[in-house]
């Protein structure tokens, strides 16, 4: 179910049982400041169940992308973040970047991922190729 408000988040959060994200502390809208947000509530559930597994916290920095927003930043224009299926996640080291990767494939959460130095790129996106795992390289 595609949730298109804050409003729509949190009560999906708060009737869900959703632990770990709500929307004054987690970065579910676009962060180009134009109050625009869509978040698939399949992805917000995995994400909370990846949280529970790596037992630290996720920051989430960047998650639902406007048009505008992504062109500016050199997003692609099919990005699953325009259609509230992805998101990226900040790695701050190796050993996290791990955990998230094991519980990742161990649990079979996400079967699309990218990884970059300091993020890691989890979609749903089921209108793309499946079980793919890319780098993000300088």
């Amino acid at each position: 179910m595609l949730l298109k408000s804050l409003d729509e988040i949190q009560e999906y959060i708060e009737q869900n049982g959703i632990r770990f994200f709500n929307i004054y502390n987690d970065n579910f809208q676009c962060r180009c400041g134009c109050g625009e947000v869509l978040l698939d509530s399949e992805l917000l559930e995995k994400l909370d169940y990846l949280r529970s597994l790596i037992d630290e916290p996720i920051k989430i920095t960047s998650a639902y992308r406007c048009k505008e927003h992504n062109a500016r930043i050199g997003g692609k224009p099919s990005s699953s973040h325009l259609k509230g299926l992805a998101v990226d996640i900040f790695i701050p080291n190796n050993h996290y970047r791990y955990k998230v990767l094991d519980n990742v494939f161990v649990e079979e959460l996400f079967n699309r991922i990218g990884v970059a130095e300091n993020f890691i790129h989890l979609d749903i996106d089921e209108n793309k190729p499946q079980e793919v795992c890319w780098g993000y390289f300088n």
